[in-house]
């Protein structure tokens, strides 16, 4: 009896000190999530180091809304020296246009000249 009586208090110890183990892990893990919130959130300098009411500060957060929506429209620089046949390009709308003429005429001519050599050639 005083067997039975010794597993079953250890029983209801075992199945306290897990109860008491959950609640403390979860307590951990909320202390830990809360932290990991903190740190992942990024903080905005709304202005200098000063006291500031809610107006200043509703003020502020509206005038680094401005500022970022201004910087978002600009857009991102290219890196590097602009290249001069990309200013070229912009001003002759058709550089292909010419190169076909150009192309065309010299093979006419190479044609004529062909005909003259074979025809000589005889």
């Amino acid at each position: 009896m005083r067997h039975v009586l010794k597993l079953t208090k250890a029983g209801q110890m075992f199945l306290v000190k897990d109860a008491l183990q959950e609640d403390q892990i979860q307590f951990l893990n909320t202390i830990n999530n809360e932290a990991k919130v903190r740190r992942s959130t990024k903080s905005l300098v709304l202005g200098k180091a000063k006291v500031m009411s809610y107006e200043d500060l509703e003020e502020a957060r509206a005038k680094r809304a401005d500022k970022e929506a201004a910087k978002e429209a600009k857009g991102k620089g290219k890196r590097g020296r602009k290249r001069k046949s990309a200013a070229l390009e912009a001003d002759t709308p058709e550089p292909n246009a010419k190169v076909n003429e150009r192309s065309a005429s010299a093979n006419e001519s190479l044609s004529s000249a062909d005909e003259r050599n074979t025809g000589c050639g005889r």
